[in-house]
């Protein structure tokens, strides 16, 4: 049976979460708080999962059928939408962590007394001249042992190597840690 948008207007909260369905997988769960949710049941591999389509009213009745059709094609051409949504929210997540979060969490867990108050300072002297300026602002996952070669290079040409080696070995803890 087929739903119209009246009735999804009309139907109101209950004392339990209930589903309405529209065909298709598609269903429209109704909250005792008020809130619709549009889920498509799927079964992959033995397994059956949920995969959420939005909220309504901000996905429309017409935009759940749009999308339960795309989530169609998709498996139809053997492609599993649900581990698609995995690694795209793994993608999202991995570019929103940079250098600089990762490094702000990494030099609070070394304050002193963990480290002497001398080598914090130099340590967070160091990293924040020759690392913050260049990798500060870059997502963690996308910055390339080139990247780092590079900068350990320019700090070389200063005649700088045992500060080169020290970075060096600071920049490795912070992507172990990160």
């Amino acid at each position: 049976m087929s739903l119209a948008d009246v009735s999804i207007r009309n139907s109101h909260p209950k004392d339990k979460m209930y589903r309405i369905s529209d065909g298709g997988n598609l269903y429209l769960e109704i909250y005792p708080n008020g809130s619709k949710l549009w889920r498509m049941r799927l079964k992959t591999a033995g397994r059956e999962t949920m995969l959420s389509l939005g909220s309504y009213p901000t996905v429309s009745l017409k935009d759940a059928r749009v999308k339960r059709d795309e989530i169609n094609t998709q498996r139809a051409n053997g492609i599993d939408p649900v581990a698609e949504r995995k690694k795209a929210s793994a993608k999202t997540k991995s570019s929103e962590i940079t250098f600089l979060r990762v490094y702000d969490s990494w030099i609070s867990e070394r304050k002193p007394p963990f480290w002497s108050e001398e080598h914090y300072t130099k340590t967070k002297a160091r990293i924040e001249t020759y690392l913050l300026p260049i990798l500060g602002k870059l997502p963690v996952a996308e910055i390339a042992p080139q990247q780092i070669l590079i900068l350990l290079k320019g700090i070389e040409k200063q005649n700088k190597i045992t500060t080169a080696h020290t970075v060096r070995g600071l920049c490795s803890q912070i992507f172990r840690y990160a």
